[in-house]
């Protein structure tokens, strides 16, 4: 098999060392198959590590200032020193050959692609829209068919979180994309993500199933890493709520927290290690407080308390080994 990966999905683990992407390549390993990247991808992916890279040094470096001119005692890291060039040749390095798997395939940009590119972007057909500024979706998709027709009679699969320019709306390839393949010979399977890749393509283990998962799961585990990351990220249920109510005043306080397996899938690692990665189905109920008017006399708004369940999902990577989960990493949370 041959994987083709678009850019978003190399953007969300640029070292290629997350759970869910280390059993990717270890599915790649066990089925022989080949990890394919167009040149416009490997040229995008280099630019935005760069840019972060960058970026987050800058960061750093704000933070280090910051610290230094209100601490007294505390003297902070000096500012590092990062070779951006370098850096950005060492991940070269790991995108061309990454670990225990055959070097990645680059499908290389044709000059022709320009014309053909301006045609469809002109004619609003998928991946491009009314917008017309796709231009880089309809590259990868006229190198994508290039590579198909060298490769008709090997199964090939297509990985891309953008949806609304490759699929339709049950996240299939759209008609029209499936009809260029066909007319090639060949054929394609889209996905929108690792995880749905993964789950399509995953092995069954016979001990493994929801009792299981229920029964051997730290539910203390599972319940602090949400609660940390919810607590760490409650800007993101204030602008839930701010959706919702008017006059939030931004104090957020996470209560009780409850969840379920809501699916799963598994790849077999080796004769010890499992993957799983899970998908909880998960209740929490907030404490927030609104406005209600000003009192002069005191110089503050009064605000009133009120509580919330709020739904959401979320992801983790789990760690089996003899039959006995040694680790979990919460991976991703969205409201559902």
């Amino acid at each position: 098999m041959d994987v083709i990966l678009d850019t978003n999905i190399l953007r969300k683990d640029f070292k290629m060392t997350s759970k869910l992407f280390e059993a990717f390549l270890v599915f790649l390993k066990k089925t022989d198959s080949r990890l394919v990247l167009p040149e416009i991808v490997v040229d995008e992916i280099l630019s935005l590590y760069k840019r972060e890279l960058d970026a987050l040094n800058k960061k750093y470096s704000d933070v280090v200032n910051k610290i230094s001119n209100t601490s007294f005692i505390t003297a902070p890291k000096q500012n590092l020193k990062i070779d951006l060039e370098k850096e950005v040749t060492e991940f070269n390095k790991l995108i061309l050959h990454p670990p225990n798997i055959y070097p990645t395939v680059i499908i290389p940009n044709k000059s022709e692609h320009l014309k053909e590119s301006i045609n469809i972007l002109l004619s609003a057909q998928k991946p491009a829209s009314e917008k017309r500024n796709e231009y880089r979706d309809v590259l990868i998709w006229l190198s994508i068919k290039e590579h198909l027709k060298k490769r008709k009679k090997l199964n090939t699969s297509f990985i891309s979180a953008n949806t609304k320019e490759f699929s339709d709306e049950n996240n299939q390839l759209a008609p029209t994309l499936i009809e260029e393949v066909n007319k090639l010979g060949s054929c394609l399977n889209y996905y929108p993500s690792l995880e749905e890749f993964l789950k399509c393509n995953a092995d069954k283990i016979e001990f493994i199933d929801e009792q299981w998962i229920n029964n051997n799961l730290d539910s203390k585990e599972v319940i602090r890493l949400l609660s940390d990351t919810l607590e760490r990220r409650d800007y993101k249920i204030t602008q839930y709520l701010e959706r919702r109510e008017d006059n939030i005043t931004g104090e957020i306080d996470i209560n009780e927290i409850d969840y379920s397996v809501d699916d799963y899938f598994v790849i077999d690692i080796d004769e010890e290690n499992i993957f799983l990665h899970l998908n909880l189905f998960c209740t929490v109920e907030v404490e927030y407080y609104i406005k209600e008017y000003y009192d002069l006399l005191y110089g503050e708004y009064e605000k009133e308390r009120h509580r919330k369940q709020i739904e959401f999902l979320a992801d983790f990577s789990v760690e089996i080994v003899d039959k006995e989960i040694v680790g979990i990493e919460l991976d991703d949370w969205d409201f559902a």
